[in-house]
Formats: C-alpha cells, structure tokens, sequence
C-alpha cells in the first residue's frame, strides 16, 4: 500500500531531478536572423552591452576574456549565414569568428575562422590560431559581416564591401559564434544572426525556356513557376504547348 507521504515524497524527488537535469542542460533556442546572438554564461572578463560584449577585465592578454556563442548554426539548413556586428572603437584589439566545435576556451585558440582586430586599426584573418592573410584598416563604427558564402568559403564584408574570401571551404557545416578578447574596454556591439541573404548576391534568375516565370532567387537557389498550356510565353512571344513557346505565325498578305 503507497501512502500519501510517500508520494509526495516521490514528487519531491521527482522535481529535485529535473531541477538538476535543467541545471546540467542548458536550453537551446532555435535562432533567426536578426536576432542577437545568446552567449555561455558565466561570462569570463566581460559583461553584455548595447546587444554585444565588451571587456570588463583590466588585464591585456588573449586568455582574460572570451566568450562562446548559445547556439550553433548549421548554414547547410538554417536560414544562417554567420554574424553582423558594430564596432564602437577603433583601437581594441579582439577576435571574432566560428568554431567548429563547443568549447571553453577562452583564448583565439578555439577559433577556427577569426577575423583579428587590432589595437592598431588593422584587420587579419586567423585560421586556426595562424595568421593567414590580412584584409585592410578599420575604423570606428564600421559593420562588419562574418559569414559563410553559399560555396561554403569564409568571408568578410566591412561597410557592404567584400574584404576578403577564402579560398578553401570551411570544413564543418555547424559552427559556433566564437570570441576572444585582448585589450581592456574592447567591444562590439548590436552582435545578430546574419541570413543566407547574401547567397543570391550575382545569381540572375532567368531560364531560356520562356515557359518558365522566374519568382526570384531565395537562399542561393531560383525558383520558376511553369506557364500553363495555351497560356502566352513569357515575353509575349507566343503561346506554351507541353512546356514549349510556339511562336505567333506571321501572316503576310500581298495585293
């Protein structure tokens, strides 16, 4: 026989477990573009600000601040791309870029694509804890777009200008918003998802068989709507019979 108390007692432990349970297992939102990129808490040697981090910790070293981004992105699925930011100052010096895998470090070590900002107004590409190429000057207020382009190759946009684009291809299709932070007061901010937008930049949707309507490039892919039988072809040009535009029969008559 189950008494009361000891059903009470089991829905006692019963809650005490999943309390544990949610305690071990962070919750992990799916994501959008636009929205501000979630990191691992407990921040190390920085604080959330203006949607962005900024480094609270006075010491200047590459192992004082870092941070890993919630949520992971899988850019072959995921209407994602990468990340949008702002950059305040023109003088910090910091990593940002995508880790292949979830990780604690702290240190650019983890960070398998970074782009280098440093204290002297000059960009470079990191690949793997490797310098490997740089990509100009930046200044203070600039938007900045890490992103993975529809072939899959790293790429850094300053102002809606292409800097730079690797020409191996990223190896992982998830990865992690990842950061490190070197001189005190560094900072970026209003940090978002980025879409696959970007994926249809140069792509013209237009089909040789007018019996197609094109409805635009979406996601790096176009799409066309067939034209129904005996409907006109598109551009006027005559009509559509199984798929194919039958032009108009010019009829000449003499006297």
């Amino acid at each position: 026989m189950i008494s009361f108390n000891s059903i009470g007692n089991n829905s006692t432990m019963m809650l005490v477990m999943i309390c544990m349970i949610m305690a071990i297992v962070p919750l992990v939102s799916t994501i959008a573009p636009g929205e501000t990129v979630s990191w691992v808490t407990p921040l190390i040697g920085l604080e959330k600000r203006n949607e962005g981090l900024y480094k609270t910790s006075t010491v200047s070293s590459w192992t004082s601040a870092g941070a890993l981004s919630l949520n992971k992105f899988t850019y072959t699925t995921q209407n994602i791309s990468g990340v949008q930011f702002t950059v305040p100052i023109a003088n910090g010096a910091f990593m940002i870029g995508f880790a292949e895998t979830q990780n604690s470090v702290i240190s650019f070590d983890s960070i398998n694509y970074a782009l280098h900002f440093t204290s002297t107004g000059a960009l470079f590409i990191w690949k793997s804890g490797v310098i490997a190429a740089g990509a100009g000057t930046y200044n203070a207020g600039i938007i900045v777009q890490v992103r993975v382009t529809r072939d899959h190759h790293l790429q850094v946009v300053v102002n809606g200008v292409i800097r730079y684009t690797d020409s191996a291809t990223i190896a992982s299709s998830q990865l992690w918003i990842d950061t490190s932070f070197h001189n005190p007061q560094s900072e970026i901010r209003s940090v978002k998802w980025l879409s696959r937008s970007s994926w249809c930049d140069d792509i013209v949707c237009n089909d040789v068989n007018s019996c197609r309507v094109s409805n635009g490039c979406s996601l790096g892919t176009c799409s066309y709507t067939d034209v129904a039988d005996t409907e006109r072809c598109v551009g006027d040009i005559g009509t559509c019979h199984n798929g194919v535009c039958v032009a108009d029969t010019t009829t000449t008559t003499t006297t």
